[in-house]
């Protein structure tokens, strides 16, 4: 996109700006965008019964086995179960170790084969009965907020992963951690509320930084790519937890948030932080730069407001 480097100029200068902070809400009665997805893929996402795991110290789990075999699996519903891990071990795991296992599950990818995103994530995070433990967890919001926090985008971009600093957990072959599904989770979870105002505290200014250094790698990565990502973080949040949107930002924002908000003649892939519009003189739907600047402006704003 021509436009990324004055995206990025105005995202700074806006950031930088002392704007006054108005009392930070625990969340906004705003549209949650998860749940229709979530019900149309039959997933039940961050339920309302809570598992206190405070005193949970197992280990992490891996899935090296499952991979051998997977050749093996007859269908999708026979691989997804092989990949399940017994009930018995992800109860016991601390919440920080599950997190890290459902970080590397391999099959988080499968995000990207739905129309939309908000399919995918849905998909993945029922499909596998580790995410669906840890969305039941208490400290579930806290270790999302730590590892996000802890992880960083490669300075180049050479493929799928971002490889966790774990030694239990960094085997090349088998870690399928993605720092944008990642990302995605923390959406769901602030779309259901799940962050207090001392999480969001810690993951506005993290959001900045990760736009920083993604554009400071501007040529390894894409809009569409993982460039986005901490824009809909923020997006996010900004819509949940930002009380001071005008009705005009919240237009921009649901525009840039909603998969469906462009004439459905398309026939492009439906994504979440990337408004469209047609141009007028090929006929063809291109990425609208005006409607990303607009949005992104309202993003910087509202997390220098929520940090």
């Amino acid at each position: 996109m021509k436009k990324l480097t004055l995206l990025l100029s105005v995202f700074l200068l806006v950031a930088c700006t002392k704007v006054d902070r108005p009392g930070l809400k625990d969340a906004t009665p705003r549209q949650r965008w998860f749940p229709p997805y979530a019900e149309k893929m039959g997933a039940a996402l961050w339920p309302d019964e809570l598992i206190e795991d405070k005193d949970l110290t197992g280990p992490g789990g891996n899935f090296e086995q499952a991979w051998a075999r997977r050749a093996d699996a007859r269908g999708k519903v026979e691989l997804m179960a092989l990949f399940n891990l017994p009930e018995a071990e992800l109860a016991a795991m601390s919440t920080r170790n599950l997190l890290l296992t459902c970080y590397i599950y391999p099959y988080n990818g499968d995000i990207w084969f739905y129309d939309n995103d908000y399919d995918g994530v849905a998909a993945c995070l029922s499909q596998f009965n580790g995410w669906l433990t840890l969305m039941q967890r208490k400290s579930a919001p806290d270790e999302l907020v730590r590892l996000y926090r802890e992880l960083e985008y490669p300075a180049t971009y050479d493929g799928f992963y971002t490889p966790l600093d774990y030694t239990e957990y960094n085997d090349p072959t088998l870690n399928f951690g993605t720092l944008g599904f990642l990302t995605y989770v923390l959406m769901t979870a602030a779309d259901y509320h799940r962050f207090t105002r001392d999480h969001v505290r810690l993951l506005a200014p993290e959001v900045i930084r990760k736009i920083e250094n993604l554009f400071i790698n501007q040529e390894s990565y894409t809009w569409q790519g993982h460039l986005r990502d901490p824009f809909l973080l923020g997006a996010f949040l900004a819509w949940h937890y930002d009380d001071s949107l005008s009705d005009e930002d919240c237009k921009t924002l649901a525009n840039f948030l909603d998969p469906y908000s462009i004439a459905e003649e398309t026939d492009m892939v439906h994504k979440p932080g990337v408004p469209v519009k047609k141009d007028p003189e090929s006929g063809l739907w291109m990425p609208d730069e005006d409607a990303i600047n607009a949005a992104a402006t309202i993003i910087a704003a509202s997390m220098e407001r929520l940090k």
